[in-house]
Parts: C-alpha cells; sequence; structure tokens
C-alpha cells in the first residue's frame, strides 16, 4: 500500500481502480481540503464522478480516513487512506472515489 503522499502524487490511477459511492445530505459536516485542479488525478475523479451522474458543479476535494474505515483485507495495516468528495450543487448529491472500499460503519453512516 502506497503513503498517502505517494497515493496523490501516482498519475497512474485509473477509473477502473475507483469505488464510487453516492448519498444525500452531506452538510459539510467533514473537514474536506480542494484538490488541485492543475493534478492529473484532478481529471480522473472528474471523469468518475461524471460516469457516476456528477453534472460537474462543485469542489472536488478530499480527507483522510483511517484504515479501519475501509472494508478490506488490508485494514490491519494500518496505513491511513484517502477519499475524493464532490458535492453537486443544485440537488445536494455527493459522490465519494477510493481506491479501497468503504466499510459500512465509515464515512457513509455518518452522513
Amino acid at each position: 500500500m502506497n503513503s498517502m503522499r505517494q497515493q496523490l502524487r501516482d498519475t497512474g490511477v485509473s477509473v477502473a481502480d475507483l469505488n464510487v459511492y453516492s448519498f444525500h445530505f452531506d452538510d459539510n459536516r467533514f473537514d474536506w481540503k480542494p484538490v488541485s485542479p492543475r493534478l492529473r488525478l484532478y481529471g480522473v475523479l472528474a471523469q468518475v464522478f461524471a460516469n457516476a451522474g456528477w453534472e460537474g458543479d462543485g469542489t472536488i476535494e478530499y480527507m483522510d480516513l483511517p484504515p479501519f474505515c475501509a472494508n478490506d483485507k488490508q485494514n490491519g495495516n494500518g496505513w491511513w487512506f484517502r477519499v475524493y468528495h464532490v458535492k453537486q450543487n443544485n440537488d445536494g448529491t455527493s459522490f465519494l472515489a477510493s481506491i479501497r472500499k468503504l466499510g459500512k460503519s465509515s464515512l457513509l453512516e455518518a452522513a
């Protein structure tokens, strides 16, 4: 598993590598940080969110989550991982993308 810094710099991430989730009512209760549009990763994220139904408005952001929020066999490796987010302005739908699958007791239930 790559470190968080390596994940962000990694330009080899493809749309097929990301798990995408959508939900309503994220009232910006979380500490999201903006993703720079200058990064190649921004274009990949925009594409994967558009494929999931995002209409292109809102700011693509990220947050780092602890390993217990993932729903995969790497839970015990101690690596935090990055989740990307965009909230659609017109109907409040939020989209999440992550290389790791999210667990049921993670961010999805907190919203």
